[in-house]
Formats: C-alpha cells, structure tokens, sequence
C-alpha cells in the first residue's frame, strides 16, 4: 500500500538537482546535543560530586554532633549531584545513536536489566526517568 508518493514538481526536481540532503532529524539532533553537553559538563559535574561527597564525609567524621538539619542538605545535595552526573555519564556514554527508522524514545530499559533482580527492576527503571533531561542540568536544586 502506497503511503506516500512524490509529487511531479517533486520528481522534476530530483532529476534535475540529483540527491536532496535531508535535515537532521529532531532526535539525532536531541542526541548529539545532549552528547556534546554531556562532553563539555562531565568533569565539572564530575568535581561537584566529589565535593559533596566528601562534604558528608567531613559531617560524618566531624567527631561532634551533628544537626540533622545539615544531613539531611547533604543528603539533597548528594541526590542532586549525583543524578545529574548519572544523566550526563548515560548521555555521553550510554545512550546509542538513535536510527532514524523508528521513534527514539527512552522506556528506561538497559541491556544489563537481565541481571537485576526482578523485584528491584521498577524501582531500578523508575530512576532512569529523565535521563535524557539535559534541561535540568543547568538548574540549580531547590
């Protein structure tokens, strides 16, 4: 069955200009920028992690007690940095270069989910979510 055809300006065209390059399309386009982003911040991203991790450590270590109110900042700022980093690390080195065949969408699935435990795999996939989110790199936590 015929989806669709070219027209015969269409078809005059090809015959007189030859191949026509097509645009890119949005999800290479989504990818490739998220992989050039991913390029530029990893490291950054990669130092601020460090740092909060090693904030904790110092409250945890400190020798004297601590507020709970400073480990629980610590706790949203490891969850922070930590995720960002984690989209960052999956954008440059994980996510495949999508075909532009069929429709790129993230189900938060992984090659290695074969050797998840079944009964922690939801809870594996539900951080995936957003993943691909470079938007909410350059935003600061709450």
């Amino acid at each position: 069955m015929e989806v669709w055809s070219l027209t015969p300006a269409g078809r005059r065209r090809l015959r007189v200009e030859g191949a026509v390059d097509l645009p890119e399309s949005p999800q290479h386009a989504a990818w490739r920028s998220a992989r050039a982003l991913a390029g530029q911040k990893i490291e950054r991203f990669t130092d601020e992690a460090r740092t909060a991790l090693a904030d904790a450590l110092a409250l945890i270590e400190s020798g004297t007690p601590v507020r709970s109110d400073a480990l629980f900042e610590a706790a949203d700022r490891l969850e922070f940095v930590m995720q960002r980093l984690g989209s960052a690390n999956y954008c440059l080195r994980e996510w495949a270069e999508p075909s532009d065949d069929r429709a790129d969408i993230d189900r938060e699935e992984d090659p290695a989910d074969a050797a998840i435990d079944p009964e922690q795999l939801g809870a594996v996939r539900a951080r995936r979510r957003g993943r691909r989110n470079t938007g909410r790199w350059t935003r600061e936590r709450a």
